[in-house]
């Protein structure tokens, strides 16, 4: 039995390549490239298909999966209690150190940084506020 002849063996063997380089290489991503390559083996295995529709089968696959499941194995491996870092500020408490006038930018103290923010209703110097948003590096806050 010569390998060279036989596609579904390379396929086999570079689908399982590519799921072990996922352990080398982090992101999730190579990984669906590994499920492509092992579904690709199955289907030359079941009906002995040409090398364009092996490439067309490998192709179709590794992108499906990828589209499909990288959101699902992404919160699966790295929990889904992490949240977006821009919603840890949602909810929390500054003090302005500027008055914040409803077309201009002020200042707020938080977590012991000055933030540039913003705010739809006029915030005096000194005054707590409540953190609503973060538009970049400005937060959106209203008055306690």
């Amino acid at each position: 039995m010569d390998i060279i002849n036989n596609p579904e063996i390379i396929w086999l063997i570079a689908g399982i390549l590519l799921l072990l380089l996922e352990f080398a290489v982090p992101g999730i991503l190579i990984v669906f490239f590994g499920f492509g390559a092992l579904i690709t083996a199955l289907l030359t295995f079941l009906t002995g298909m040409g090398i364009g529709f092996q490439l067309l089968s490998f192709t179709f696959f590794s992108l499906l999966f990828l589209v499909l499941l990288r959101k699902k194995f992404m919160k699966i491996l790295t929990g889904s209690t992490q949240i977006d870092p821009d919603e840890e500020f949602i909810g929390r408490k500054g003090v302005a150190e500027t008055d914040i006038k409803t077309s201009e930018t002020g200042r707020v103290f938080f977590r012991g940084t000055r933030w540039d923010a913003i705010s739809d209703t006029p915030v005096s110097k000194g005054q707590r506020v409540t953190i609503l948003n973060k538009d970049g590096l400005t937060l959106i806050v209203k008055p306690d």
